[in-house]
């Protein structure tokens, strides 16, 4: 039978979605965009999505858009661990948000410390060995002390695959009322 309408097409190929999906037109779509666009006329600056603490990215992306997904990608050393925890950190401490770390490199230790140490602005060696002055020790204690209840949690997992990291997820959503951000 041949096809005459895109209507026909689709519903001749597509006329039932799988489980779980729906169809959407691109009318409707951008009628619900639009809508979202209507809100925002005015309000430069304003942040719609999750912040990071980095104003000027804000500014730029209107924070972390709900289930966007995110690459971070560079060559090695290039500070893309750091701009993570960084970004984990303050949603976790500052907007006080669950955020879940999935470490795939298995050195939660390591990256515990480098957390604390760029938080008080004293190097891991000197907070490895204990090399701090009374200041330091003042601001380590306040910075551990800030950080007890802290909502950011840290996953290793070993032989990790994309459904154990959902299924971790989901575990994490359910436990916190909302997983804010799950960063791998």
């Amino acid at each position: 039978m041949p096809v005459e309408t895109n209507e026909q097409f689709t519903e001749e190929l597509w006329s039932t979605p799988p489980a779980g999906a729906r169809w959407l037109s691109l009318q409707s779509c951008l009628v619900d965009y639009i809508d979202t666009l209507g809100e925002s006329v005015g309000r430069e600056g304003v942040i719609y999505g999750l912040p990071t603490g980095i104003s000027d990215l804000d500014r730029i992306t209107g924070g972390l858009q709900i289930a966007d997904l995110i690459v971070l990608a560079g060559r090695p050393a290039m500070l893309k661990t750091t701009l993570a925890m960084s970004i984990s950190d303050h949603i976790a401490n500052s907007e006080g948000l669950p955020v879940m770390y999935v470490n795939l490199a298995g050195q939660t230790a390591s990256l515990s410390m480098r957390l604390l140490s760029s938080k008080t602005n004293q190097s891991t060696e000197h907070i490895k060995y204990g090399a701090l002055d009374e200041d330091g020790w003042k601001n380590l204690t306040a910075t551990l002390e800030n950080l007890q209840n802290s909502e950011l949690r840290f996953l290793e997992i070993q032989y990790p695959t994309v459904e154990k990291i959902l299924e971790a997820a989901r575990s994490f959503a359910k436990e916190t009322g909302k997983a804010a951000l799950v960063v791998v």
